[in-house]
Formats: C-alpha cells, structure tokens, sequence
C-alpha cells in the first residue's frame, strides 16, 4: 500500500491529509468496483427486486370521445403513467439500496467510502428525495385531472378556478377535488407521504439537501456549528457536529413511505373513474 492524498470527507472537515488506502490507484479501484458491483448484481438475482409495482393501463377509455373530454383524458391518460414510473422507480430504488448495503459491510472503511461516493450516495440521495417528490406528483395532478372534471360536471365552476402551475399547491388539490367522493379517502392516507415522521427519521435531509447541507450517508459527519434564534431574539450557538445516516435503519421507513405513496395511486385511479363515470356519456 501507498499513502494518497486525498480530502477527509468523514470528518467532514475539506483539507488535505495522507492515509493508508486499500486502493492506490486507478487500476485497483476499477478492480474494486468491479467487484463490488458483480456481488451486487449476485444479490440482485438471487432474490432482490421491487415488491409493489404500480400498473399501467389499468383506467381504460373509449377509443373515441368527445373532443371537449380530451383534455381529461390525456391528463388523466400521462399523469397516472408517470406517477406509475416514479413510484417503481422508488420501489426498485429501495431494493438497490438493501443490495448494496449487504456489499458494502464486506468492506474496510476505506473501501466503503469509495463505493458510498461511486456507488451508494448518488442512489440515496435520489431515493431519499422521492417521498417529497411524489407529494408534490400528487398534488399537481388532483389539482388538473380535478379541475378538468369540474368544468364539466360542477355549475359555475370556471378556468380562473385553478391557478398557473406555479401557484398549484396542497389548497388548491383541496378545494378542486373535496366535492368528489373518493378523494376523502385519497385525502387521508395522503397525510402520511413525507410526513413529520419520516422528516424526522431523516432529519430534514431533503430539505437541507437543497437548501443547507445534509446529513452524510453511513460516514461522514456535519454541522459542526449550528445557530438558533430564541423567543427572546437571543442567539446561541451549539457544537459538536451531526451524525451521517444508516440507511439500512431507515430503509423500512423508506418502505413504508412507498407503500402510503402506492395505495395513494390506487385511490386516485378510484377518483379518475368516479369523475370519468360524471362527465362521459356514452
């Protein structure tokens, strides 16, 4: 082995130091995650995969309609589509994760923390956003499919209804979708996605990913100084630093998250049909 430099990623702090790495140079890191990602693919196929995967093509339409439903029908048509892909891709997302967690433990800290940065951390931090994402799917897409139903089946409801994109939020999938009778059901168990809970489990980090900084994934650790503003309008200032995150403990919260966003999907295709069935006469 050679010393290398490099930057002290795990402690957070961006100087140069010298340590002793199982890897010393390109050709044994290509060789390490060569075989990293050959156990992963092991694990893959022995077992690992998406659990709960979304349909498509499950709320059928005529081949004809009327051109003034055309606009529900192609919403509708797209948005249960792409809500599909993003809650498989977070299904699988979830699996890829366990995988390379079971890879990762085989290795020294040194070797971990090349395959978290080439491998694990650009998986998590995509995987660990989707709950918010899809709230906000969720909501744009009541709000249109909603809104398009009520111009034809709710006197006096007019286009100055719904906002620009822009101005679309959790009010406004409210007040366009509350008069339909399955979207109380939908409105329920779609409290629980990227709720108080899980910004706890995860300690804000999709919020502090775009807007401060995150936690670290399995190494690493930040906030090393922090700033609160008291009721009195007195500061303090804390040290000590945060954690990183184990994702192999969030990973069932990660779980769940998808299955509340999976059963949200079933309860708007109930709502897609219940509004297709009062605007479509055949």
């Amino acid at each position: 082995m050679t010393p290398a430099r490099s930057l002290d990623i795990r402690a957070g702090v961006l100087t140069p130091v010298s340590f002793f790495m199982s890897v010393s140079n390109l050709v044994e890191e290509t060789a390490l995650f060569v075989e990293a990602y050959s156990r992963y693919r092991k694990i893959w196929e022995n077992g690992r995969g998406p659990q709960n995967l979304a349909p498509y093509g499950h709320v059928e339409f005529p081949s004809q309609i009327p051109i003034h439903l055309g606009m529900f029908q192609g919403m509708a048509e797209e948005f249960l589509r792409e809500l599909a892909n993003e809650l498989n891709r977070l299904d699988t997302h979830i699996e890829q994760l366990g995988a390379w967690m079971e890879v990762h433990k085989r290795y020294d800290q040194e070797d971990q923390m090349s395959l978290i940065m080439e491998f694990i951390e650009p998986l998590a931090t995509v995987t660990f956003g989707q709950p918010s994402a899809l709230r906000s799917r969720y909501i744009f897409s009541l709000s249109h499919t909603s809104h398009q139903a009520n111009l034809h089946s709710q006197e006096g409801w007019s286009e100055s209804k719904l906002p620009s994109d822009g101005g679309i939020n959790y009010k406004v999938m409210k007040r366009c979708s509350e008069n339909w009778a399955a979207f109380t059901r939908f409105a329920e168990r779609f409290d629980n996605i990227d709720d108080s809970p899980w910004k706890t489990q995860t300690r804000e980090y999709r919020n502090k990913y775009h807007h401060r900084f995150p936690p670290r994934f399995e190494l690493g650790q930040t906030e090393y100084i922090t700033r609160s503003i008291h009721e009195d309008g007195n500061a303090s200032y804390g040290f000590g630093g945060a954690e990183p995150l184990s994702i192999d403990s969030l990973l069932p919260h990660l779980r769940e998250q998808h299955q509340q966003a999976r059963s949200c999907f079933d309860l708007y295709s109930e709502l897609i049909k219940e509004q297709w069935a009062a605007i479509y006469v055949s």
